[in-house]
C-alpha cells in the first residue's frame, strides 16, 4: 500500500510569558491545509481538508510539556471496484506531549524522553457508494498512547542528527459500519513500534528543514519517510 500526506500549516506564537517558579509558557495558533492519497491494488482514496487549533506550551529548565486543541474536516473521494464514491468527514482531538532535554557534553548531545497521549474524534457521514447502496458508521473514538525517545546531536552550522524510537499503542472503540443488512468487520490498529533517523538543519532563526526515515514493526508495518520546511516570520 502507498500513503502521501501533504500539506502546508500558517500559525502565529505570542510573546513568551514569564511565570511563578521558573515556569514559563507561550500560546500559538495556526489554520492549514492538509492532503492525502492512498492506493491499494486497484483501489484509492483521495482526500483534502483543512484544519484550525491552538497549542499551550509550559516550560521549566529543561522539561516541557504542551497541550493542543484542533478541529478539522475534509472531503474524500474513493474509487474501487464498486465504482466512485463521494463523502465528507469531520474530525477533532486533543494531544499532550510531555518530555525532558537531557543534555549532555554542554549541550552537543541531547537525550529526549518523551510521552504523547492522544484522543481522536473521527466521523464520515453516510453516503452512496459506488452502485447507489447507502454506507453509514458510527463515529470512531481512539486514544493513542506513545512513549519515546529521541538522541540528538547538535553539530556545527545548524546540522542537527537524531535517532527516534516510539511505540505507539491504540485504545479505539470498535466502530461499526454498515450497507443494507451487511455489518462490515469493525476498525481496530494493533500496538506497533517505529525507529529510524533524521536530519535537521537550521539557517539562522528563521529557517529550518528536516527529514527523516522511520521503520514500523506490529500493527503497522513498512517504511514512512517525511520531509519539512518552516519559515518563520517576523520577530
Amino acid at each position: 500500500m502507498l500513503s502521501i500526506g501533504y500539506g502546508t500549516f500558517f500559525g502565529g506564537d505570542a510573546d513568551l510569558k514569564q511565570l511563578r517558579n521558573g515556569w514559563s509558557r507561550q500560546f500559538s495558533a495556526y489554520i492549514g491545509y492538509n492532503g492525502s492519497t492512498q492506493d491499494y491494488d486497484r483501489q484509492s482514496i483521495d482526500q483534502n481538508g483543512g484544519t484550525i487549533g491552538v497549542t499551550e506550551v509550559w516550560y521549566k529548565n529543561n522539561f516541557f510539556t504542551g497541550l493542543t486543541v484542533n478541529v478539522s474536516g475534509n472531503s474524500a473521494m474513493a474509487q474501487t471496484d464498486l465504482g466512485h464514491e463521494n463523502f465528507p468527514m469531520i474530525m477533532a482531538g486533543v494531544a499532550s506531549k510531555t518530555g525532558y532535554n537531557w543534555e549532555l557534553k554542554n549541550g552537543k548531545f541531547v537525550i529526549q524522553p518523551s510521552i504523547l497521549l492522544s484522543y481522536s474524534f473521527v466521523h464520515a457521514f453516510s453516503h452512496k457508494n459506488g452502485i447507489g447502496h447507502r454506507v453509514s458508521s458510527s463515529p470512531l473514538h481512539a486514544i493513542q498512547v506513545a512513549p519515546g525517545i529521541k538522541f540528538i546531536a547538535n553539530l556545527p552550522k545548524g546540522w542537527q542528527p537524531y535517532l527516534g524510537i516510539n511505540m505507539r499503542w491504540n485504545i479505539m472503540d470498535k466502530t461499526h459500519f454498515s450497507l443494507p443488512d451487511v455489518s462490515i468487520p469493525d476498525m481496530s490498529i494493533r500496538p506497533y513500534v517505529e525507529y529510524g533517523v533524521g536530519l535537521q538543519r537550521k539557517w539562522g532563526e528563521r529557517f529550518t528543514g528536516y527529514g527523516q526515515a522511520m521503520i514500523r514493526n506490529g500493527g503497522r508495518n513498512g517504511v514512512m519517510l517525511s520531509v519539512g520546511f518552516r519559515w518563520a516570520i517576523g520577530k
